[in-house]
């Protein structure tokens, strides 16, 4: 609190005006003193100061003793001053007192002529480079004897010298130098050493720094004490902690790696250390190369995000490290800056030091690719699409090229299949050829035309079948065949020894003769989810873990996938309010060394896990505290006549122990035992694991679901009805594998085979269908099915559309429907049937449509009985309700609805019947008859109303 000028005036009227000045502007002159003791001590440490620079001083330092004055005066003046007036002169006056006999002292005392006489005195010019006005020299090895253990017989120890800001030592003809705030003082000497060295034991320290461990000894306790006390008080003094605290096993710093370093020369580092090395989160900055991420015990490894410059082309590497190489999940491109479009690609996929390996996805300006790789190259299953000219394959690779069976599908619509040799389609037996025209060839063939033995099959007309054919499965053809032998182009065939024969009867779809084992497909994509989850792809070794152990690997999994979220939405950085060693061991210990977990139920491992790194507005950590968390475990040496406390113990301080407990809880349904609740408890987690984005199980699907839609989806033109085998067995072998390779690892109780559980079928199919059966998967399957069905479903769209234009009299004549229906017809029951059956449609998943058109049928039995209780629907009353019904719904591609329906309700591979129901097979049945008599010849009795006017 200022005094009043004027009252001070009137008191002090015959003192010097400058003195109250003074205390008016105590604060600013207080600091601008302190500046010119620290100007001037940092000026005399380099011998910058002479005679007339000193006498100046002594004139700053002659108005301070004034001020002390002119307090006192005040104070001890006759008249009475205000309390607080009084107060703030005693203050003044301490300050000024402190200000003198601490700051002054310590400024221009023992540390100040101690670094004038260093450099003064030092001849070695290396030295000169740590020559700083800022800095101090504290201890040096000439005056108090501290030497390396290990050191060349031609060579002496090198001579350090502890600054306060630095630890340097002259190592040849070059200084190395560390910064104290990454400098870690130990007792951590190896067993070898200490046997080697017994009668030096009790004086060695160990000094752990960014690049080295600086193991030394003194010639007595008495050295190592001042050595270890004022290596602790320049230290903490640097961190800004208490000298009475515990030395911080992690720091927070930059770094600069000098050029010999074996991994880092010439790197910057800033982020996290722990005990010398770089661990935790952080930024490392080459001359070719950024990586921001996890770091673990003085390596790249865990999760970051890598920009360097490759073979002149900047690339982007987002995912999983291990040793500084791309291991794990992980996304490559290029950079938008490479400005070089042929240059220009993607990938997103598994990596094996720094190699595509496995399953992945590669994009580049010419081509895209889903499939497997092993070095580098294609291997295996994939699908390439040239995005030049819109050629497809579906098949195997070898060595980067199509090798094995496979499927070529250009941009008119023309499918060859057959055996691949180095990209190009072979001559050998078993080839088709199928056209747009509906011709197709079976033989030896290449792209390019015939080559070798074959048939040519050129349909003219469909034959009508004795049974009703839902789709073009079983259709047969009449036409001419070709059999000989051929060469030429697809344009100009050459024959050969060739005969044709007329009238001949063959399969409308040809059949596929080289096909792909349906298992073989994306079979590295569950291989890296075993691995990547269980630590292993060895089914059999995962079944035989305990099922605890399989359940805290699935929530460490989890954890890391929250863990790698947070990293990315905070730029790869660690947020934290006030660094320390519990946060810090709290980052670093739910990282890339995660072992075990502690959950308290199902749900807190799928939503809240305890190693979230999701932060508060105020910046801290959310999650439990650390159960076992070691950051003061030290030990004692020889002499405690200094903080033993203060060093580190090399048991405690290297290992990294998990935090967490093991899985407290784990589920208990579906462990042991299977009843109705436990499977409804099932679907529940199933559905919202499958949702959870951070779930192994919701990945996995998310991955498969892509190659499939991927693979049989986004035509340019109608695909053939060829693929429907391959896609419903792809799709089929997804799911079946996602339940017995994955879900009954989780639930052991579940069973291989389908069974019954309390009147109540369980298969794969009816578990996982509701909830995998999307509508992307739905509607890839329904194009190629809609293509299948296409010629009956023309006919029934063109039926729809005449009986839309009709009324409800003139629909009733011109079906011929019996008249005694028509109160049931124009019943609300009805029209909540119609509007059943509508939504129908909408659904994706066998159940639930199959629940829609039981529910249409059950509403058209009550709408009966409502009307006459004694009435009896016959046979063909009912067929005649069913037709007005799915007129009404107007649902459109039924026969393709239909098909496919049926085949996702087919028998699972163990035999387990998913629609075993005699009211699914009813209505299913009524349903096919009901479409099956309006394509039919006979379906307008009442010709007369055909295409009239309603």
């Amino acid at each position: 609190m200022l005094l009043n000028l004027k009252s001070l005036y009137k008191f002090a009227l015959d003192n010097d005006i400058t003195k109250i000045v003074s205390l008016l502007l105590h604060e600013e002159i207080h600091f601008l003193y302190r500046q010119v003791i620290k100007f001037y001590s940092d000026s005399d440490c380099l011998g910058l100061m002479g005679e007339p620079e000193l006498k100046l001083l002594q004139i700053y330092l002659d108005n301070v003793m004034n001020a002390i004055e002119l307090s006192e005066t005040l104070v001890n003046s006759s008249k009475s001053l205000p309390e607080e007036v009084e107060a703030r002169l005693l203050n003044v006056k301490s300050e000024w007192l402190r200000f003198m006999n601490e700051e002054v002292a310590e400024e221009m005392g023992k540390l100040t002529k101690a670094t004038k006489a260093f450099w003064l005195n030092e001849d070695n010019l290396r030295w000169y480079a740590l020559r700083e006005s800022h800095r101090r020299v504290i201890l040096d090895s000439l005056e108090v004897p501290l030497k390396l253990l290990e050191i060349n017989i031609f060579f002496s120890s090198p001579r350090i010298v502890l600054f306060s800001d630095r630890l340097a030592y002259l190592s040849g003809a070059q200084i190395v130098e560390y910064p104290l705030d990454l400098i870690w003082i130990s007792s951590d000497i190896k067993e070898t050493l200490k046997n080697k060295h017994r009668e030096k034991l009790r004086f060695m320290i160990s000094i752990i720094t960014p690049e080295e461990n600086l193991r030394c000894y003194t010639m007595n306790s008495e050295d190592k004490i001042v050595w270890v006390n004022e290596l602790k008080r320049q230290v903490m003094k640097i961190l800004k902690k208490e000298y009475t605290a515990k030395q911080p096993m992690y720091r927070y710093s930059s770094y600069r790696f000098s050029d010999k370093h074996a991994k880092y020369g010439g790197m910057e580092y800033y982020g996290m250390w722990k005990v010398g090395q770089i661990d935790g989160i952080g930024q490392l900055k080459g001359r070719d190369r950024l990586y921001r991420g996890e770091l673990y015990r003085g390596d790249i490894t865990g999760y970051g995000c890598m920009s360097r410059t490759l073979y002149g082309i900047e690339t982007v590497y987002e995912g999983d490290f291990f040793d500084g190489k791309y291991n794990g999940y992980g996304k490559l491109k290029t950079s938008p800056s490479a400005g070089l479009t042929q240059q220009y690609f993607k990938y997103q996929g598994y990596f094996k030091d720094d190699k595509y390996s496995g399953f992945g996805t590669l994009t580049t300006s010419s081509y895209q690719y889903n499939g497997d790789f092993i070095n580098d190259l294609k291997e295996g299953f994939g699908v390439v699409e040239d995005s030049i000219n819109g050629v497809k394959y579906i098949g195997m690779f070898a060595n980067d090229k199509k090798y094995g069976n496979g499927i070529l599908i250009t941009t008119n619509g023309t499918y060859y299949a057959g055996l691949f040799a180095n990209d190009v389609l072979s001559n050998s037996a078993g080839g088709l050829a199928i056209f747009p025209s509906g011709i197709y060839y079976k033989g030896e063939l290449t792209i390019d035309g015939p080559n070798g033995k074959g048939t040519f099959y050129y349909p003219e007309r469909e034959i009508e079948s004795e049974s009703f054919e839902l789709d073009d499965t079983n259709t047969k053809m009449s036409g001419h065949t070709m059999t000989g032998t051929f060469t030429g182009t697809w344009n100009n065939v050459r024959i050969s020894n060739g005969s044709m024969a007329m009238n001949q009867h063959f399969n409308k779809v040809p059949i596929l003769d080289l096909k792909i084992n349906a298992e073989r497909k994306w079979a590295s994509i569950f291989s890296y989810f075993h691995q990547s989850v269980f630590g292993t792809s060895d089914i059999s070794k995962i079944r035989s873990m305990d099922v605890k152990r399989i359940w805290n690997k699935i929530a460490i999994y989890i954890s890391r996938a929250k863990r790698k979220e947070q990293l990315k939405s905070n730029n790869f950085e660690a947020k934290i309010a006030e660094f320390d060693d519990l946060s810090a061991a709290e980052i670093c210990q739910s990282g890339f060394s995660l072992t075990t977990l502690s959950a308290t139920s199902l749900k807190s491992s799928i939503s809240d896990s305890k190693l979230s790194l999701n932060a508060n507005p105020n910046g801290i950590l959310n999650g439990d505290p650390l159960d076992n968390i070691s950051v003061r475990s030290f030990s004692s040496i020889a002499s405690r006549e200094y903080d033993d406390d203060f060093m580190l113990n090399p048991s405690g301080g290297q290992s990294r122990t998990s935090p967490f407990r093991d899985l407290d809880i784990i589920p208990d349904f579906c462990i042991t035992r299977l009843d109705k609740q436990g499977l409804a408890l099932l679907r529940e987690y199933l559905s919202e694991a499958f949702r959870n984005q951070h779930h192994p199980l919701h990945q996995l699907f998310e991955k498969l679901s892509s190659c499939f839609y991927s693979t049989y989806s986004c035509w340019k033109f109608t695909p053939n009805s060829i693929l429907c085998e391959p896609a419903m067995n792809e799709w089929i072998s997804i799911v079946s594998r996602i339940y017995t390779l994955v879900v009954t690892v989780m639930f052991p109780a579940l069973p291989k085979d389908s069974t019954v559980v309390e009147g109540e079928l369980l298969s794969y199919q009816t578990l996982l269908y509701p909830i995998l059966m999307t509508q992307g998967i739905y509607s890839a399957l329904f194009v190629l099915y809609a293509s299948k069905c296409s010629k009956n479903d023309e006919i029934y769209r063109q039926r729809i559309l005449i009986c839309e234009k009709k009324t409800d009299e003139n629909l009733i004549q011109l079906l011929d429907i019996n008249r005694e229906l028509i109160p049931i017809i124009k019943s609300s029951l009805y029209q909540e049937a119609i509007e059943s059956l509508n939504r129908f449609k909408e659904k994706c998943c066998p159940s639930e449509m199959m629940k829609h058109i039981n529910e249409a049928f059950e509403l058209v039995d009550e709408a009966s009985r409502q009307h006459d209780a004694s009435f009896s629907i016959a046979a063909d009353s009912l067929l005649e309700l069913a037709i007005l019904l799915i007129i009404k719904a107007n649902i459109p591609q039924l026969g393709a609805e239909i098909s496919l329906l049926e085949d996702l309700m087919q028998n699972d591979a163990y035999g387990g019947d998913y629609h075993s129901s005699t009211q699914n097979d009813y209505c299913l049945t009524t349903l096919k008859a009901s479409y099956q008599h309006i394509i039919s010849d006979n379906f307008f009795v009442n010709k007369i109303f055909d295409g009239g006017s309603p």
